[in-house]
């Protein structure tokens, strides 16, 4: 039989545990710096307003794309099933009466609308990235332009980062089973798992709903209780968690980042509410490591 909702958020806390609960003091986002896009650089330093991507949009074509795990007919499993369909059919009929859950199990084409339902949710997800260390070469020539970018560091007592949720390494394909709409905290394991190849980044993951307030009534109505993360409630622009003046406390300036890009951040965050210190990267002449210097 499937398990109830308190136990299932037990375990996927447990197992994708926010950055808060791991006492994670601070978490690093990479980005390219591009001149040209100058606007959007300023949204985060000057503004306040954090970028939240689309799925859609990362770099890796597994992400977000779950395997529907049908249940057998009068399996253990069965029930869930029929949980979602009752709540599918409520909800797209916006009724609370009961349907014909026979009929709905005969219906074929009921595995494809609501594989659909649940792609599109994720789709519409907002998704932020962090890592534990700004130190890492293959970060900064992955995600910061060869190393011609510059990394952020947000405070992990901050209300964005502390609430970002760690990514699970792991060889096993993400997949779902029922029930999904009445226990929406299972939809978490998707979006935070990766094929260990990835395992390097360390990575956290700030996520919101923009939908988030019209999720939130439909699910009480369904289940009377609510269990979703946290996250989904800060504020938010459609695309952006605000953050507050003391989230950002340092910025990392890449190896190979020209001058005059630097001070041009420098003169961009001196407009916003942040006061971080300034750091330039160089590569050392014993190692392969980095060494970062306070940059005036």
């Amino acid at each position: 039989m499937y398990k109830s909702s308190s136990s299932i958020i037990d375990y996927y806390n447990k197992k994708y545990p926010s950055a808060d609960s791991q006492n994670i003091e601070a978490l690093f986002r990479y980005s390219a710096y591009n001149p040209l896009q100058i606007e959007r650089h300023k949204k985060l330093l000057v503004d306040g307003w954090l970028f939240h991507n689309l799925p859609c949009n990362f770099n890796d074509p597994f992400e977000f794309k779950p395997k529907l795990n049908w249940p057998e007919s009068k399996s253990i499993e069965e029930p869930g099933l029929i949980l979602d369909l009752t709540a599918y059919y409520q909800l797209f009929h916006r009724t609370l009466s009961e349907p014909n859950t026979k009929q709905l199990l005969r219906d074929k084409s009921i595995q494809g609308k609501l594989k659909r339902c649940v792609i599109e949710a994720y789709q519409s997800l907002r998704v932020c990235c962090f890592t534990t260390s700004h130190e890492n070469p293959l970060s900064w020539a992955h995600y910061a332009d060869s190393h011609r970018g510059y990394c952020v560091k947000f405070s992990g007592r901050g209300k964005v980062a502390s609430q970002a949720r760690r990514i699970n390494y792991t060889d096993n394909y993400p997949e779902l089973t029922f029930p999904l709409i009445t226990q929406m905290v299972k939809f978490l394991g998707p979006m935070l798992s990766k094929s260990k190849t990835w395992e390097y980044e360390n990575e956290y993951r700030s996520i919101f709903s923009p939908n988030h307030e019209r999720d939130i009534k439909s699910h009480i109505e369904l289940t009377q209780n609510i269990d979703l993360v946290e996250g989904l409630e800060l504020k938010h622009d459609g695309e952006c968690l605000s953050l507050e003046e003391d989230e950002i406390t340092d910025i990392y300036f890449g190896a190979n980042m020209p001058d005059e890009h630097k001070k041009e951040i420098k003169r961009q965050v001196k407009k916003g509410p942040f006061t971080p210190k300034f750091w330039t990267a160089s590569i050392s002449d014993k190692d392969y490591k980095m060494l970062f210097h306070r940059y005036k």
